[in-house]
């Protein structure tokens, strides 16, 4: 499964939702979640993501996510912004970015999914993300973020866009599915030629 940047991505912000106990973003992490590892450690994490799963249901956990996706993705695409350069400036390197994503992702999870909030001022929103989300992380040496450096990332974050949500009356619409065509749609214009290619 670990086969490209994107779902090691998701794959750590999947771990620190899962885990009350707030793991490292790294491969170390990673490992342990996709079966390596034989300490008690390794296997009370590996335990706590499986009773997560079951508790909350695949339907659900995918749904909450895409529908942060989808939020994140719409809100720059609609303000014509670059999230990289929004947030890193142009000068940034791309191994820098999917740090400050997670935390950005993470944060507007804690905010929308796990208190019921919603955005009530997109402007001043994208706008402080500009601002302040180089200054709330707290970064570590290397490919590996270690846990209390990335929760602190995303609770000071979620601090600082706070002012911005508002407690939602109703739950959340979910336009998640828009995220799921758009995947198959991708996914099949990949996979075809391939398949052409072996039925060949």
């Amino acid at each position: 499964i670990r086969d490209s940047d994107d779902e090691e991505l998701v794959a750590n912000i999947l771990g620190y939702i899962f885990l009350d106990d707030k793991p490292t973003s790294g491969s170390t992490s990673l490992d342990t979640f996709y079966g390596e590892g034989s300490t008690s450690h390794a296997i009370h994490t590996r335990t706590q993501l499986e009773n997560y799963i079951q508790t909350n249901g695949a339907d659900k956990i995918v749904n909450n996510y895409l529908f942060v996706y989808e939020m994140i993705q719409k809100l720059f695409d609609a303000n014509n912004l670059n999230f990289r350069s929004h947030i890193l400036g142009n000068a940034s390197s791309s191994q820098e970015c999917p740090r400050y994503y997670q935390a950005v992702f993470l944060a507007l999870y804690e905010l929308i999914i796990n208190e019921n909030m919603q955005l009530d001022d997109e402007q001043k929103f994208i706008a402080q993300l500009g601002d302040s989300v180089q200054r709330s992380m707290v970064q570590t040496e290397g490919g590996r973020w270690a846990a209390s450096a990335r929760q602190k990332s995303v609770e000071d974050l979620c601090a600082l866009i706070r002012r911005y949500f508002k407690e939602s009356e109703n739950k959340f619409i979910n336009h998640a599915w828009q995220t799921l065509i758009r995947t198959l749609l991708n996914n099949s214009r990949t996979e075809q030629p391939n398949y052409d290619f072996k039925q060949g």
